[in-house]
C-alpha cells in the first residue's frame, strides 16, 4: 500500500471519532446549526426581496406613467386605401413588427382612424368634433344604437346636407346637452352630425381612453372652443363630408404589459428602442403603409428607473457585505466556543501524533454537515417566498456559508497546533524581550494598515461614490470604519480600566478588584494582538463594533430616504396646486374663474447653451411672480430692467466659476441673453422643481420672465409658453378639478406624497434596511451572549480560588458581569458612534437623492437604533450571566481546584 493511500485511509477510519465528538457535544453543534441557519436565511432571502421590490417597482412606474410609457407609430395613408376598416390588421402588424424583446413586453394594441372633424354648437358653446374610428375600444351602448356608416346624402343632390351618425360618450353629451336623436349642423362643411347612440366605456383606463381622453369628456373648458372625438362607423374609402383631406392619419398604440417586464429586460428594451427611433421606415414597411413617425416616452422612463435601481443596488451591496462580515463574525465566536469545549480532546490527539491534516478532516466532517443543512433549509424558507436569487445575488449567502464550514476547522487547526507546538522560549530576559517586540510590532503594523485602509476607503468612497458594478473598497467602507474604531477602543479601554482596577482595590468587596484586574489584563492583551484570561477577546469587540455600527448606519439610511421623500414633496409642487403642460390660456382663464387665486406661470427651456466656449448646456426657468417663491426673493428685489441690460439671474452653483471667467450669457428665445448673477439657487432644497418627475442633470438659471421680455424687447406672444403654472389660495383645489388640457398634469402635496410612499421600489429598500438593522441588533445580543459563555471555563477556576475565601456562591454572576460589562459596554458605545459617524461620512456619497426623488439628502440618525443595540446587550448580558451561574450549579469547588 502507498503512503497516499495509507494516509486516506487513516483520514477515513478516524471519522467515527468525529461523529461520536458530534453526539458528546450535541448541544452546541445544534446551537451552532440553528446559528448558521439564521444568518444563511437573512443573507439569502435580502437580493431576493431586493429583486421583488425592483420588478415590483418598475411595473409600478410603467403603470404610473400612462400614455407615457405606451409606444405610439403615426401613419399616413393613401384616402383610397379603406384604413378604417382595417384598424385590427393595422395594429398586429405593428406589434409583429416590433423587436422581440419589446415584441414580447407589448399589450393588445390599439388604433384610431382621424376621420375629418365638424365645427357645430351645441347650446351657447361651439364644439369641434373629431370623427374617429377606433379599434380596441369595448363599449357598452346606454342610449341608441351603435352609428352607421357613410353619410344619408338628400334626396335631390345639392339641396341639403350630408347627415353623418355618431357616437358620443356619456360624459360628452352630457356637457353638450344633447341627446339620441339630436342634430348637430356644421354649415361650413354642409354636413349634419346625428347622435346615433351614446356610450359608456367598459374599461376607462384602457389603452385608447387614456390616450384619446376626448373620446369620453370634452377637452379644456377654457377656451373658446372645446374639442371632442366622436366614434363613428369604418365608412367606405371616399372624402368625409366636405373635408378634403389628402390623407388618412392612423395612430397605433402598443402598451408595455407591466405583468411581462422585468428589471432584467430593461437593457433589452432600451435597444430596441433606439432601433426603432432610428429606423422608422420598417413600421411602415411591415403594416404596408408609407411615413411611420415612431415617438414613446418609455425610453426615458427606463433609464430614469434604471439609475435609480443603481443607487438601490449599490446601497444594498454594501449593506450586504456588511450583513456578511458580521455573520462570519458571529460564527467565528460560536464556533470558537464550541473549539474550546475540545481543547483538551485537540491537545491529546496532536500527543498521539495525529497531523493538523487529520484534525482539520476530523473538524471538516463535523462542519460540512451543518452547512449543508444551513444551505436546505434556508433555501427552503426562500423557494417558499419566491424565486431564488442567481449569480451575484448567492455570493452573501455563499460568505455566510463559508464561514460556516471553515471557522470551526481553522479554529481546530489553530488550537491543535498551539497545543503541541515546535516553538522555543529563550531563556534570557532581554531575547524574550526581544521576540515580545517583535510580536507586538506586527500587531502595531496590522492596526495601522487597518487604519490606513479605513481611511483610504472614506476618501474613494467621497471622491468616486459608490458603485453598483461593485467597487469592493468603497463597499468595504462600512465595515473598515468600523474595524477602525475597534482598533481605537482595544488601545483606549485599558487606560480606564487600570483606573477601575486602582479604586476597586480601596473597596471591601474582592469581587471587582478580581474582575477589574482581569479585564484590564485581557483588554491590554487583546490590544497587543494576544488574548488574556479574562474580559472579552479581541473577536468579540471587533464582533460587536462591526454589527452596532452596522445597525446604526441601516436604519439611519432608511430614515435619509424617507425624510428626504417627504421633503422633496412640497419642493417640487411649490404652491397648494401644480398644473404642468397646460393649454395655452390657461393661467389666464382660471385667473378669471377664480378671482381670489394667486396665480404664478412659468416657462421651462431646456438644453440652452450657456457661457459662449464653455460648452456647458442649462435649463432655463423663467417666472412671471419670483417674490411667491421664497428661493426666489432675490429675483424681486433685483431692480428694473432696461432695453439691452443684462437680466439679473439666479445659478446653479456648478456655472458659478463659468460665468466668473467667461461671458455670462444663454440661449433664450431665439437670442443670446446676457445674465447678471445675483445669487445662486438649489431646487432640490428650496424648490420650486421642474417637474413632477425625475430632476434633470443639467444645471439651473433662473430669471424673471418680465425683466427678459424688457431686456430683449420681446412682446407678450414673443415670450415662451407657460410650461407650469402654480396656484395658491382657498380656491385652488377647486380650480384643479376642472380641466387643463390634454396633456397637463395636476399635482397636490398631499397627491404626490401619497404617490411617492406607494412606489415598490423605495419602500422595498427601506423595509430591507430596517429590517437588517433589527437582525444587526439581534445579532448583537448574539455576541454579547457568546462572550459570556465563551469565558465561563476562565471564570469557573477563578470562582473556585475565591469560594475558598469564603465568597459565596452567587457573586459568580457578579464577577461575569462586573468583567464583561465595561468593555462590552465601550465596544457597544463605540459602535453607536461608529454608525453615525458612517451616517455622516457615507451617506452623502451614496446618490441618495435619486430614491428621494430629486430631493435635497441630509443625513438622518433613527433614534431606535440607540435603544435596541445597548438594550439587547444588557439583556444578553444579564441572560448569559444567569445561564453560565445555572450551569456550574452543580460543579464541585474541590475537582476544579484539582484538575486546574
Amino acid at each position: 500500500m502507498s503512503r497516499t493511500a495509507a494516509r486516506a485511509r487513516a483520514q477515513v477510519s478516524a471519522l467515527p471519532a468525529a461523529g461520536r465528538r458530534t453526539w458528546l457535544h450535541r448541544g452546541l453543534v445544534g446551537a451552532y446549526t440553528l446559528l448558521a441557519v439564521v444568518l444563511v436565511t437573512p443573507a439569502l432571502m435580502a437580493p431576493q426581496t431586493l429583486a421583488r421590490a425592483a420588478d415590483d417597482g418598475l411595473r409600478w412606474a410603467v403603470v404610473d406613467a400612462g400614455a407615457r410609457a405606451d409606444l405610439e407609430v403615426r401613419y399616413l395613408t393613401d384616402p383610397s386605401q379603406d384604413v378604417s376598416t382595417k384598424l385590427a390588421g393595422i395594429a398586429d402588424a405593428t406589434v409583429r413588427a416590433l423587436p422581440d424583446a419589446t415584441a414580447g413586453s407589448a399589450g393588445s394594441p390599439a388604433a384610431l382612424a382621424d376621420l375629418g372633424t365638424n365645427r357645430v354648437l351645441a347650446g351657447a358653446t361651439t364644439y369641434v368634433v373629431r370623427r374617429a374610428a377606433v379599434h380596441g375600444a369595448d363599449v357598452t351602448w346606454v342610449d341608441g344604437q351603435a352609428p352607421r356608416a357613410g353619410a344619408s346624402e338628400p334626396e335631390m343632390p345639392g339641396t341639403g346636407p350630408a347627415v353623418l351618425e355618431v357616437g358620443l360618450s356619456e360624459g360628452t353629451a352630457r356637457a353638450m346637452g344633447v341627446t339620441v336623436g339630436d342634430q348637430l349642423p356644421d354649415p361650413g362643411h354642409h354636413t349634419t352630425l346625428t347622435v346615433a347612440g351614446v356610450f359608456e366605456p367598459a374599461d376607462p383606463e384602457g389603452l385608447p381612453w387614456r390616450q384619446a381622453p376626448s373620446l369620453l369628456h370634452p377637452e379644456a373648458a377654457f377656451g373658446p372652443v372645446r374639442h371632442v372625438t366622436a366614434l363613428v362607423a369604418p365608412p367606405p374609402a371616399q372624402k368625409q363630408g366636405d373635408d378634403e383631406v389628402s390623407e388618412t392619419p392612423v395612430t397605433v398604440w402598443v402598451p408595455v404589459d407591466p405583468s411581462a417586464i422585468r428589471v432584467a429586460d430593461i437593457g433589452g428594451l432600451q435597444q430596441d428602442l433606439a432601433f426603432l427611433a432610428a429606423h422608422e421606415s420598417l413600421l411602415g414597411t411591415a403594416a404596408t403603409f408609407d411615413q411611420p413617425t415612431f415617438t414613446t416616452g418609455l425610453a426615458d422612463l427606463l433609464s430614469s428607473y434604471q439609475a435609480r435601481y443603481q443607487v438601490v443596488r449599490s446601497q444594498v451591496t454594501t449593506l450586504l457585505l456588511g450583513l456578511a462580515v458580521a455573520a462570519a463574525l458571529v460564527l467565528r465566536l460560536a464556533a470558537g466556543m464550541l473549539v474550546a469545549r475540545r481543547d483538551q480532546a485537540l491537545a491529546l490527539e496532536r500527543a498521539r501524533g495525529a497531523s493538523m491534516a487529520s484534525v482539520a478532516v476530523r473538524a471538516a466532517a463535523e462542519s460540512v454537515p451543518v452547512g449543508v443543512v444551513a444551505a436546505a433549509v434556508a433555501a427552503l424558507v426562500a423557494g417558499r417566498l419566491g424565486e431564488l436569487p442567481a449569480g451575484t445575488g448567492l455570493v452573501p449567502a455563499g460568505v455566510v456559508l463559508a464561514a460556516t464550514v471553515l471557522a470551526p476547522v481553522w479554529l481546530s487547526a489553530r488550537q491543535a497546533s498551539s497545543s503541541w507546538s515546535a516553538r522555543r522560549v529563550p531563556t534570557d530576559r532581554a531575547d524574550r524581550a526581544v521576540q515580545d517586540r517583535a510580536r507586538r510590532s506586527w500587531g502595531v503594523a496590522l492596526q495601522v494598515g487597518v487604519l490606513v485602509v479605513a481611511a483610504a476607503a472614506v476618501a474613494a468612497a467621497g471622491a468616486r461614490g459608490f458603485d453598483a458594478r461593485g467597487d469592493l473598497l468603497v463597499s468595504a467602507a462600512p465595515v473598515l470604519l468600523a474595524a477602525a474604531c475597534t482598533i481605537l477602543v482595544l488601545l483606549a479601554v485599558p487606560s480606564g480600566l487600570r483606573l477601575v482596577a486602582r479604586t476597586a482595590a480601596r473597596g471591601r468587596s474582592v469581587v471587582p478588584l478580581v474582575a477589574a484586574t482581569r479585564t484590564a489584563a485581557a483588554s491590554a492583551g487583546a490590544g497587543r494582538g494576544r488574548r488574556g484570561d479574562g474580559g472579552p477577546g479581541a473577536a468579540s469587540v471587533l464582533s460587536l463594533v462591526v454589527v452596532a455600527a452596522l445597525a446604526v448606519f441601516a436604519a439611519a439610511q432608511a430614515a435619509t430616504v424617507v425624510v428626504a421623500r417627504d421633503r422633496a414633496v412640497d419642493a417640487r409642487v411649490g404652491a397648494a396646486v401644480r398644473v404642468d403642460d397646460p393649454e395655452p390660456g390657461y393661467a389666464q382663464w382660471v385667473a378669471s374663474r377664480f378671482p381670489g387665486l394667486a396665480v404664478h406661470a412659468g416657462s421651462v427651456l431646456p438644453q440652452r447653451d450657456f457661457a459662449t466656449g464653455s460648452g456647458l448646456e442649462v435649463t432655463v426657468l423663467a417666472v412671471d411672480d419670483p417674490a411667491a417663491f421664497p428661493g426666489f426673493a432675490a429675483l424681486a428685489g433685483a431692480g428694473p430692467v432696461a432695453l439691452g441690460d443684462p437680466v439679473p439671474a439666479l445659478l446653479d452653483a456648478r456655472l458659478v466659476h463659468a460665468a466668473q471667467s467667461l461671458t455670462p450669457d444663454v440661449l433664450a428665445v431665439r437670442t443670446m441673453m446676457t445674465v447678471a448673477m445675483i445669487g445662486t439657487v438649489d431646487l432640490a432644497r428650496t424648490g420650486p422643481s421642474l417637474g413632477t418627475g425625475d430632476l434633470p442633470d443639467e444645471p439651473v438659471v433662473v430669471v424673471d420672465r418680465q425683466a427678459m421680455a424688457i431686456a430683449l424687447g420681446l412682446e407678450a406672444r414673443d415670450l415662451p409658453r407657460d410650461d407650469i403654472v402654480w396656484l395658491d389660495g382657498p380656491d385652488a383645489e377647486r380650480a384643479a378639478a376642472l380641466p387643463a388640457g390634454k396633456d397637463a398634469v395636476v399635482t397636490s402635496p398631499a397627491q404626490l406624497g401619497e404617490l411617492l410612499r406607494a412606489d415598490p421600489l423605495v419602500g422595498g429598500v427601506t423595509t430591507l434596511l430596517r429590517a437588517s438593522a433589527g437582525v444587526l441588533a439581534g445579532l448583537c445580543a448574539v455576541v454579547v451572549a457568546l462572550a459570556v459563555l465563551g469565558g465561563d471555563r476562565d471564570r469557573l477556576r477563578v470562582l473556585a480560588v475565591l469560594r475558598t475565601l469564603g465568597v459565596p456562591r452567587r457573586s459568580g454572576r457578579t464577577l461575569a458581569i462586573a468583567e464583561l460589562a465595561p468593555v462590552l459596554g465601550a465596544a457597544v458605545v463605540a459602535g453607536c458612534l461608529a454608525g453615525a459617524l458612517l451616517t455622516v461620512v457615507l451617506i452623502p456619497a451614496q446618490g441618495l437623492e435619486a430614491l428621494a426623488y430629486g430631493g435635497a439628502v441630509e443625513p438622518v440618525l433613527a433614534w431606535w437604533p440607540f435603544l435596541a443595540v445597548p438594550g439587547a446587550a444588557a439583556c444578553a448580558l444579564l441572560v448569559g450571566a444567569w445561564l453560565e451561574e445555572r450551569g456550574r450549579r452543580h460543579v464541585r469547588v474541590g475537582e476544579v481546584l484539582r484538575t486546574w
